[in-house]
């Protein structure tokens, strides 16, 4: 009699402690809700789909609450890719000649990249778009991700520059250089995180092989306020994929010609995506192209990304939204016939973007910590049992 009791008295606590935990989860979980409610609305549906493939969630205890709380990445927004302003009207595929190259390239020449055969855009028609400054000057460019992480090239910080977020200054919104524009926003930088991959090939002297793994993120001082001129791209996930000769867009404030001035407004231009066999052709890069970089631009040159350009998005279209399929990250000279602009491939370096910020976002780890706090013992001891 006494044996049955005990046991019926350990059941119920049992049952009470699973009342507590289910308590406690429900607590958190709102709690998580209400901390991320000014998110809520901006969050698209592809974000289970993403939380998916998280290394975080692959822990049978996370996958339901990422599956349940994907505003705590505040990743993804609903918005991202939009744009309320369009930009100037569509280029004719016709290019033009280049009328200015140098045959001797340096490494400060190699590292700033900028448009050529471009034209103006419309303010607030590449919302994504920001201006990296180095000690005040624009020095690279970047791309919106989160609203508070801007992806960018890795070779941005290098022997010209500085990993100092002190040194750098981000400004959103911008179109005019050098004038404080109605819709710009300025942000310091918290932290700069280079990809632990990255390899820059001129420091051993190859001038012909473009950098791998050229990526780096920039956390925001504080986040962006999204507006119809300051937005977020989005990333490719692997429903969506840009086949070649899609006609994609670059934009910057770069030289318009090799030895020119900078333009004051922000330059676009589009260019052809290019096969990797191609641009792999002794004519052209001659099989340095690896599966990092990808290949923009035309055969016959005269539009490209060059001098004070790298960093900024090869931006492809989809089902109305425009995607960052690439970074501005190398070329032979500027608009060169047959060597194409090289760009940094978002399709296979997305993932240690979305991971990366995963693991530096505090509320996705706060979640994931109470969670396991709250329900890790109770799975052990029923397992166990």
């Amino acid at each position: 009699m006494q044996k049955t009791i005990v046991t019926e008295v350990a059941r119920m606590e049992s049952w009470i402690t699973s009342l507590l935990l289910i308590a406690g989860y429900v607590s958190l979980f709102a709690d998580a809700q209400q901390r991320s409610s000014g998110y809520l609305r901006d969050y698209s549906p592809n974000c289970k789909r993403m939380m998916r493939s998280y290394p975080i969630c692959d822990d049978y205890v996370m996958k339901y609450v990422c599956l349940k709380s994907c505003t705590y990445s505040k990743e993804f927004p609903l918005s991202c890719g939009l744009r309320h302003v369009t930009s100037s009207d569509e280029q004719s595929e016709n290019v033009i000649e280049e009328t200015n190259r140098d045959s001797l390239l340096n490494e400060d020449e190699l590292l700033r990249k900028r448009i050529v055969g471009g034209t103006d855009s419309q303010e607030g028609a590449w919302p994504w778009h920001v201006a990296l400054l180095f000690k005040k000057r624009q020095y690279c460019a970047g791309a919106l991700v989160t609203p508070g992480w801007v992806v960018t090239a890795a070779h941005c910080f290098g022997k010209s520059t500085s990993t100092v977020t002190s040194d750098w200054t981000v400004t959103l919104g911008e179109y005019r250089l050098g004038s404080k524009d109605a819709f710009e926003q300025t942000r310091g930088v918290r932290k700069i995180i280079i990809h632990p991959r990255n390899f820059r090939y001129w420091d051993y002297g190859h001038l012909d092989i473009p950098d791998d793994y050229d990526i780096a993120l920039v956390q925001l001082s504080h986040t962006a306020n999204l507006s119809n001129w300051v937005n977020t791209i989005c990333l490719q996930d692997n429903i969506v994929t840009f086949p070649y000769g899609k006609r994609c867009y670059i934009a910057g404030w770069g030289k318009t010609t090799w030895a020119g001035s900078q333009p004051v407004k922000l330059q676009e231009a589009v260019v052809k995506l290019v096969p990797r066999t191609t641009c792999n052709r002794p004519e052209s890069y001659n099989g340095k192209i690896h599966q990092r970089a990808i290949c923009a631009g035309y055969a016959a040159g005269g539009v490209d990304a060059c001098q004070y350009d790298s960093g900024g998005a090869l931006a492809c279209e989809h089902g109305g939204r425009f995607y960052v399929h690439g970074l501005v990250s190398w070329g032979i000279g500027c608009a060169r016939p047959l060597k194409y602009g090289v760009y940094a491939n978002m399709e296979v370096l997305r993932s240690w973007v979305v991971q990366t910020i995963l693991n530096e976002e505090p509320s996705i780890q706060h979640i994931a910590n109470q969670v396991n706090n709250v329900f890790r013992p109770f799975l052990n001891s029923t397992m166990s049992g």
